[in-house]
């Protein structure tokens, strides 16, 4: 399974918020604010006996239901913080249909900040060209610097820099050259894993995912160890 099976795959495997017996069509349209860029679909029902009152029901093909009062999951929501929970690897999860470089490059900062806070484990990134990479050389590097194993995947269109801590790995597939990629293992803990898959299309758009599933992100490394690191 290539990465762009695995955009596909995820891109496929939506979750739905079912949100029963709410009076609050405000609430309603805050949570459709909230999870607009999310790959989870908003549902409303009614239920004859009137339960479970102002609660969601947060559905996955992956994983057991969980509910949360509205409020609640509004609440969390709002401070936009990191929850290590079944809530955060969900509803964190994003399938967009077209981001431009500068979206691109915000969502890369969040993976490699996380890198950066946990200063260990293994980091993949795809530049798609060597001269994209050279600008963001010196963030790698300080990545590199601390105890972590750096891996850049790039079509060599100029001459590559130089690097003792960073591992260049020149390829020529259609799949480096389409794909912009971070991926990082979370440094041996699940719950910090992280992954963003995108494929260029027309006018410097790219679509793809962020996810934090563990499962898709050890596909993903799976994949880039067995093509390029053997």
């Amino acid at each position: 399974m290539g990465l762009a099976d695995i955009v596909d795959t995820v891109r496929e495997r939506s979750a739905t918020l079912r949100v029963y017996n709410t009076e609050e069509q405000s609430m309603i349209e805050e949570l459709r604010g909230h999870l607009a860029d999310r790959n989870i679909e908003i549902i409303t029902e009614r239920t004859t006996t009137g339960r479970p009152n102002n609660t969601a029901v947060l559905e996955h093909p992956d994983r057991s239901p969980s509910a949360y009062p509205v409020p609640e999951l509004l609440e969390m929501l709002q401070a936009e913080r990191e929850m290590a929970s079944r809530l955060s690897r969900h509803i964190d999860e994003r399938s967009f249909p077209a981001r431009d470089t500068q979206e691109m490059v915000h969502m890369s900062r969040e993976i490699e900040d996380r890198a950066m806070r946990i200063g260990e484990g293994t980091l993949h990134a795809g530049f798609q060209y060597v001269s994209s990479f050279k600008d963001q050389q010196e963030t790698y590097e300080s990545l590199a610097n601390q105890s972590m194993d750096v891996n850049i995947y790039a079509v060599p269109d100029e001459d590559p820099p130089e690097s003792e801590q960073i591992t260049l790995h020149l390829e020529t597939t259609d799949e480096i050259e389409q794909t912009w990629f971070v991926v990082y293992d979370g440094g041996g803990d699940p719950l910090q894993q992280c992954a963003l898959i995108a494929i260029a299309e027309d006018n410097d758009t790219y679509k793809g995912v962020l996810t934090y599933e563990p499962s898709i992100i050890e596909q993903s490394i799976n994949h880039l160890n067995d093509k390029y690191l053997k």
